[in-house]
């Protein structure tokens, strides 16, 4: 009796999404070939892997109200340039939505090279800074199941790329809205901060109403270059339909600091894992 529950407890049916699904929408976007594999390689990890490999977290472990299958996935996010309809987001750089993304970085960001562009506009317009960067990621798709999700079935998310000796002195505001739909919100932020830079990046997430569940996992991935330091804050407050799903890593070399500060007050079922890796002294 004692295995059946627990068993049902650590059951997650996967999204009806194939991996035909996933050729078409890597396809559909552009992306190349090396990132559908990557995607594809992602998916069988998620399908292969446990919900927690460890008996001694089985007891933190209850899925038993988490629904990701009916959700919808890979969506083509059109790029926007106007709000969409809250004035309290006019200072942010990046709104995500189910109608597309919202990216607002100022000139004097980008004279001084910091980069703030969609995963889909940077696989376009920095490929192969893109691709050095994303070779060096932490999140990879044997770190856990929900990591394997997200690296295969996000939509939506921001390359962030801040050059050598920049300071940035605003905050990096990056939104997330979720409709209250069946839909899903699966975002994967890549983050290279270089030598001797500093940032301060605040992620926020918010529902749109209530309604159908819905779907939210997130990858942050920081890589901190020698000397360079990022704080990284994270608002969650969506409503009690969501279900939260987040992997957040670093990589931190010589020298460098990465600040986290998590807030999480919504949300139906949160699952939120944080780690550093130290590779370089000091």
């Amino acid at each position: 009796m004692a295995t059946t529950q627990l068993a049902k407890h650590l059951t997650l049916e996967p999204p009806s999404i194939t991996e035909e699904d996933i050729r078409r929408y890597s396809k559909e976007i552009g992306e190349p070939e090396w990132l559908t594999r990557f995607r594809l390689d992602s998916y069988a990890h998620f399908k292969r892997l446990e919900v927690e490999p460890s008996p001694l977290f089985y007891k933190y472990v209850d899925l038993s109200g988490v629904n990701i299958r009916n959700a919808e996935y890979l969506r083509y996010r059109d790029k926007l340039s106007t709000p969409v309809g809250f004035t309290e987001l006019e200072d942010a750089m990046f709104i995500a939505h189910a109608q597309g993304n919202i990216v607002r970085v100022p000139d004097e960001l980008v004279q001084s090279g910091v980069i703030v562009e969609t995963m889909d506009e940077a696989v376009r317009k920095h490929p192969d800074l893109l691709k050095q960067v994303w070779d060096r990621k932490s999140v990879t798709p044997d770190y856990d199941k929900f990591a394997a999700f997200t690296n295969a079935l996000f939509d939506t998310g921001v390359f962030i790329y801040v050059p050598k000796n920049v300071e940035v002195k605003m905050p990096l505001r990056l939104v997330f809205l979720a409709t209250g739909k069946s839909d899903a919100t699966v975002s994967h932020n890549l983050v290279y901060v270089a030598e001797h830079s500093s940032v301060n990046i605040i992620e926020e997430e918010y529902s749109i109403g209530e309604g159908e569940n819905s779907v939210a996992a997130f990858i942050a991935d920081v890589q901190a270059a020698p000397g360079s330091k990022v704080t990284y804050s994270v608002f969650q407050g969506y409503s009690n339909n969501v279900s939260v799903f987040s992997n957040r890593r670093a990589s931190v070399d010589r020298d460098a600091s990465v600040n986290w500060t998590f807030t999480h007050l919504g949300g139906n079922y949160v699952r939120s894992k944080l780690d550093n890796l130290m590779v370089g002294s000091g």
